[in-house]
């Protein structure tokens, strides 16, 4: 189910390196009430600023299209998904 949106800013990482893709993550900001949720789209929350939610070991979800693997210049044309641990 397709649904369009309006991006009204992208913040990208401040010591994002494009050379390198280090700190490659940004967060998306869309017009206010303009996404529907329904079994494949729903909303996170974020932590207020100083806000510490995660202990070390719990297990988050990263989902994006970047690099197969670490040193790869190969970009994945599907959106993916990897479980990781927080240290």
């Amino acid at each position: 189910s397709t649904q369009r949106r309006t991006i009204t800013n992208v913040y990208i990482h401040p010591f994002y390196e494009p050379s390198t893709y280090r700190s490659d993550f940004a967060v998306v900001r869309f017009a206010p009430l303009s996404m529907k949720t329904n079994s494949s789209v729903s909303f996170i929350c974020l932590p207020s600023i100083g806000e510490d939610l995660f202990a070390a070991g719990d297990h988050l979800i990263a989902l994006g299209w970047g690099a197969l693997f670490y040193g790869s210049t190969v970009k994945s044309n599907l959106l993916r998904q990897v479980t990781v641990h927080t240290i």
